[in-house]
Parts: structure tokens; C-alpha cells; sequence
């Protein structure tokens, strides 16, 4: 049985530029993630807090992805993708 995704994925411009950058490894682990997400987008251990509350993280080694769920669009729309280090992804 193949589940249906709920929510409809898109990118900010500079989101999708740093997803084609990735390498293919890390590219395909984040496509799966983001895949899981459009069928759960609320998971409430990558919610964000403070000025970033609303918004989501998902966590990979080295990277890290921010997006925002727009329920009255049905849209998981991510924002900003970065290194781990580079703390710009939470700004």
C-alpha cells in the first residue's frame, strides 16, 4: 500500500539551489525526509522556538533544512538549507 502525501513540497529559490548543490548522497537523504514530511509535516521535536517559532528543522549530519507548513495552501514550503556550522540557517 503506497500512502499519498498530504501536503504539495516546494523551495524558496535559494532552498532549491542549495538542495541541487548537495552531493547525490545527501540530496537523496533529504529528498526521503521531506518525503515523510509531506504525510507528517508537525513534528513537534523540530518545531522551532523564539523568532522562529512556526517553523521546522529537519537535522542531517552536517545539514540542517528550515520550513515553513502552510495548512490553508496544503504546502511544506522549505526556506533555507546550510551547513551545520553555519549558523545563516537559522537567520
Amino acid at each position: 500500500m503506497t500512502l499519498r502525501a498530504l501536503y504539495t513540497l516546494k523551495f524558496r529559490p535559494k532552498a532549491a539551489d542549495a538542495f541541487n548543490k548537495l552531493d547525490k548522497p545527501k540530496r537523496e537523504q533529504l529528498a526521503k525526509k521531506l518525503q515523510q514530511r509531506l504525510l507528517n509535516p508537525r513534528v513537534s521535536s523540530a518545531q522551532l522556538r523564539g523568532d522562529l517559532a512556526g517553523l521546522y528543522k529537519i537535522k542531517m549530519k552536517g545539514i540542517r533544512a528550515v520550513y515553513q507548513v502552510k495548512d490553508d495552501e496544503m504546502i511544506l514550503l522549505v526556506l533555507v538549507i546550510d551547513k551545520r556550522e553555519n549558523d545563516d540557517v537559522y537567520k
